[in-house]
């Protein structure tokens, strides 16, 4: 009941606003409003300390002091740059060069073709150059020997440059 009551005022002012708009009164008035005049504001207190000058009303107002007086001239550029940083730090020292790495190990010269099983003793097949070499644990092949022949591998160690190379030998046929 209280929400239909409030929405027939509402409805009420509704239309009566509508109304002021439609046929209230439009033109402008001819006349120019004038400020109000007011009156001066007071002084303010003087507190107990304060002693005004004796027998002179107004105030006197000093001049004012040069600029060139007050703050010298810069002497140079760095000195009038107002934005300039106070202190200005040194670059970090370059970094040390990074250690020396050792070599790459030389490229294994040699191929490998396959293995082969005889009388329980591995035989590894290498190609080189075009030549064919058959070797034996413990065989020298030019400048490599043989160290082991496995079942997934085969190691050969380079004897001038002392490096071992292991070969995979799996997905090979043999």
């Amino acid at each position: 009941m209280k929400a239909n009551r409030r929405l027939l005022i509402l409805g009420a002012l509704l239309l009566v606003a509508a109304w002021l708009a439609i046929f209230g009164d439009k033109t402008p008035s001819a006349t120019v409003a004038e400020p109000v005049a007011r009156a001066a504001p007071a002084a303010p207190p003087v507190a107990a300390n304060d002693t005004a000058p004796a027998g002179d009303a107004a105030t006197t107002i000093e001049q004012p002091v040069p600029r060139s007086a007050v703050v010298a001239a810069p002497a140079t550029a760095e000195e009038s740059d107002l934005f300039a940083p106070e202190f200005v730090p040194k670059p970090p020292p370059p970094p040390p060069p990074p250690p020396q790495q050792a070599p790459p190990p030389p490229v294994l010269k040699l191929s490998f073709i396959g293995k082969q099983l005889a009388d329980g003793k591995w035989t590894a097949f290498f190609e080189r150059d075009g030549q064919v070499l058959v070797g034996r644990e413990g065989t020298t092949l030019d400048e490599y020997r043989v160290d082991a022949i496995r079942d997934n591998e085969v190691v050969v160690t380079d004897q001038q440059n002392r490096v071992t190379h292991i070969i995979p030998t799996e997905g090979v046929q043999q």
